[in-house]
């Protein structure tokens, strides 16, 4: 068994470590995204594999035997070639699947399908948590009369009214009602994202009563998922035997 991971997130680094305890061979693929990506213990490679056509080449010639798609679920490109690669390759492929955030009982929570629909329904002279990540942040430039506060991983500097905090997420509920009450924010924007990282922003704007914008997520991958690292592990030790068995 040979498996190749894709994806930077944390349910990557999870199923990683314990493809490790348990043996089995693998590379972590990251997309490289950031420009200082951060440091990891496992075995990888950071970079593109040039469209689905690639990432088939690159099954092959480097013989996995398993593809495991555990990227974020907005990325959609990537997620898009590797069940294409998969199939051009006949590469057992499975994505690991988050579950999504919900609105609390008392939330002010309001879904869109696009960051221009979010970016018009933002109330005049309001002051804005944007959560996006980099990219998108352009959108909300057609909105001057808004004052904003983005957070991002590296700087941005993008041309909006406001201030921008350069750094991950907390997982501090509390440090994130400090956030929002000292920038006296009336609103957040954010991705649905879903997993433990991020969650303290939606649970502190939800009990300050602030309204929440949520972008929808994307169709998932058209191929086998599951939200369970368990299962992920017993759907490659199980398909690995198979595999050995023929």
């Amino acid at each position: 068994m040979n498996v190749l991971v894709i994806g930077g997130t944390a349910e990557a680094n999870t199923l990683c470590g314990t493809l490790r305890d348990h043996g089995i061979p693998f590379l972590l693929s990251r997309a490289g995204a950031l420009r200082e990506m951060p440091q990891t213990p496992h075995p990888s490679r950071v970079g593109g594999f040039g469209g689905a056509g690639g990432l088939a080449r690159f099954l092959q010639v480097n013989a996995f035997s398993h593809l495991v798609l555990a990227s974020h679920p907005y990325a959609e490109r990537i997620a898009a070639n590797a069940v294409q690669a998969a199939t051009e390759s006949g590469t057992p492929i499975l994505a690991i699947r988050r579950s999504p955030w919900l609105p609390g009982e008392c939330a002010r929570w309001y879904e869109h399908d696009s960051l221009e629909s979010i970016a018009g329904a933002l109330v005049s002279g309001s002051r804005v948590f944007l959560s996006i990540g980099k990219k998108g942040l352009q959108t909300f430039e057609a909105r001057p009369d808004i004052w904003f506060l983005w957070r991002v991983m590296e700087p941005a500097s993008p041309s909006l009214p406001g201030v921008e905090i350069v750094g991950g997420p907390s997982a501090s509920v509390e440090e994130e009602l400090e956030l929002l009450h000292t920038h006296r924010i009336d609103c957040l924007v954010s991705k649905n994202s879903g997993g433990s990282m991020g969650y303290a922003k939606i649970v502190a704007a939800e009990r300050l009563g602030k309204t929440v914008h949520i972008l929808r997520r994307p169709a998932p991958p058209s191929c086998p998922g599951t939200e369970s690292l368990g299962e992920a592990l017993r759907w490659l030790i199980s398909s690995g035997q198979e595999t050995v068995r023929r």
